[in-house]
């Protein structure tokens, strides 16, 4: 498996003639993380988490914007039910692997990555144990807007997709989050309504 993947980045460093890249990166779910580990033990992992009523209710949006339910979204019969019965066990199993290594990974809110981008970014970097001066360059690249990004959003910016569950969940599903989701909210430090109440 180490020898596929080293060739495979192999390969994609000369064919975007980086020669000397020492680092890659790869999207995974939160139970491959430790395998990882395994074929590389210096390897560094990122937990990128955002407040998970937001990420409903961009999942309900971006379903809306495509005129077709995605995300499972069709194996319930309501919002509320589809939050207990399909988004509690994933952010149950991203807690739960959070839990296990956050001692030896990075966590970044997409609050943080919004709101703070450059010390977040440079903070990621240090992590990494990387040069941390080119943070600002690196945020005015990620939210640089194109036709791609354009595709996947459902708010005028970024900064508007933060709390929008308040206003963009019918009170069944802010309740079904509140209820399902409150333990794994307040692991990556959100504040419940009843906690806040």
């Amino acid at each position: 498996s180490q020898s596929r993947i080293d060739a495979f980045y192999s390969r994609v460093a000369d064919t975007f003639d980086r020669p000397g890249a020492t680092h890659f990166v790869e999207k995974l779910g939160p139970l491959t993380g430790s395998l990882v580990r395994e074929l590389y033990p210096d390897a560094r992992e990122i937990f990128l988490v955002r407040d998970f009523r937001d990420m409903v209710a961009s999942m309900f949006a971006y379903n809306a914007k495509r005129g077709r339910e995605g995300f499972r979204r069709d194996s319930a019969a309501t919002d509320a039910e589809y939050v207990v019965d399909q988004v509690k066990s994933s952010v149950r199993g991203l807690a739960t692997a959070w839990e296990a290594r956050s001692e030896r990974a990075h966590l970044i809110r997409y609050e943080d990555l919004v709101l703070d981008p450059e010390p977040t970014v440079a903070a990621l970097l240090r992590y990494l144990e990387l040069d941390d001066s080119p943070a600002a360059e690196m945020v005015a690249t990620l939210f640089a807007r194109g036709p791609e990004t354009e595709f996947h959003r459902t708010t005028a910016d970024p900064a508007a997709s933060i709390g929008r569950w308040r206003r963009d969940l019918t009170p069944e599903a802010r309740h079904a989050c509140e209820q399902a989701l409150a333990s794994e909210l307040q692991i990556f430090g959100y504040a419940t309504e009843e906690a806040v109440a």
